[in-house]
């Protein structure tokens, strides 16, 4: 029995404190995202790191090192907008990010070669990069570790219930037939509906769950919304692994929530897609480069002698307050996500365990 894909990009994640080229990503990533103050500066002068506030610009669009490049490709834009002000990379810092973003698309391509084979649609819906056009290469950089150092991750994820269920349906021949706009437009709306399910379950959501678990007559929409839904899970997958990926190469530690720093549990709640936690923390849970919102956080509290928790989760909302009650503190919100890395298994778990979660889908051709 293999390891799950979490555990499996954790252990990548511990790998890259070993290899040297990835210091290089990190001095560079660092140095670019921090002000060095020192006692001689003048006080009336708002000091800015190298480039500006292009590291800012790059991390806060939280698509790891594509953000940069996308930002390096934009100074002119950026510099029309006060009061930004930024200037362009040099050739060998811009050879240092395509190599650190390299090693994120690699790991994507690994871990989608088998579906994009057999459906090139699909694996334009699970990969999280897909919205993006490719950055302007201006260098032959590799990746910084290969493919065979990705295996395990791939084999992990490739292991898992959901990619196995939708590899194996023939359902998917539909979305080949459509246009590459029409996949774009389905990724936009999974991602507005899901959004919205994290403040209040929407309709549609509530009414495709309640027509599976009726028994009402299931028409073709369904069986779409069932394996778009697979889809939708695989792609934040994917997106929140690339994620650990990146914030390990660039030296950010996952945060904890644990009995040392946590205030209170504030609020715990299910429903039909999400697991919930909003916790009030000691630690300011904030690094450079864009951690924070958009990041896995481990919690590790007991707030029984019989209730005992421990769940990795994605952080969806933080608020920091500096000068509280408790001094500096975190207020952090997060949604549980699985051994799969799925921040919906709650919804994905249910549709699983219905008749039709169950079914196979075959296509017959005339």
């Amino acid at each position: 029995m293999g390891v799950s894909f979490r555990t499996a990009v954790f252990n990548l994640c511990k790998k890259m404190t070993s290899c040297s080229d990835v210091e290089r990503v990190r001095n560079l990533i660092h140095n670019m995202s921090v002000v060095v103050e020192s006692k001689d500066d003048d006080p009336n002068i708002i000091k800015r790191p190298p480039h500006g506030d292009l590291a800012y610009i790059g991390s806060h669009q939280r698509i790891q090192f594509l953000g940069y490049l996308f930002a390096d490709e934009s100074v002119d834009e950026i510099n029309k907008k006060e009061p930004f002000s930024a200037t362009h990379l040099d050739d060998e810092e811009r050879e240092i990010i395509e190599s650190a973003h390299n090693t994120l698309r690699l790991f994507l391509d690994v871990c989608t070669s088998e579906i994009r084979n057999k459906y090139p649609k699909i694996g334009l819906l699970i990969d999280p990069y897909s919205r993006y056009r490719q950055p302007n290469s201006r260098h032959s950089t590799k990746s910084l570790f290969s493919e065979s150092e990705v295996k395990e991750c791939a084999e992990a994820f490739k292991s898992g219930i959901l990619y196995k269920k939708t590899i194996s349906n023939e359902a998917l021949q539909f979305f080949e037939r459509v246009d590459i706009q029409t996949i774009h437009q389905l990724i936009a709306l999974q991602e507005k509906q899901f959004a919205n399910d994290m403040d209040t379950i929407t309709k549609e959501t509530d009414d495709f769950f309640r027509k599976l678990h009726s028994k009402s007559d299931i028409g073709a929409a369904d069986i779409l919304m069932m394996y778009t839904s697979y889809c939708y899970a695989l792609r934040q997958a994917l997106g929140l692994a690339i994620q650990m990926l990146y914030e390990a190469i660039i030296g950010l530690e996952m945060p904890v929530m644990n009995s040392d720093n946590i205030i209170d549990l504030v609020k715990h709640t299910n429903d039909i897609v999400y697991e919930k936690y909003v916790v009030l923390s000691q630690d300011i849970m904030l690094g450079f480069a864009g951690s924070g919102v958009g990041s896995i956080a481990l919690l590790v509290c007991d707030p029984s002698d019989v209730y005992h928790i421990k769940e990795f989760g994605e952080i969806i909302a933080m608020t920091v307050n500096f000068a509280g009650e408790f001094g500096s503190s975190s207020k952090v919100t997060m949604i549980t996500v699985d051994e799969e890395l799925n921040p919906i298994h709650r919804f994905t778990d249910a549709i699983l365990q219905t008749p039709l979660g169950q079914s196979s889908v075959v296509v017959h051709k005339p």
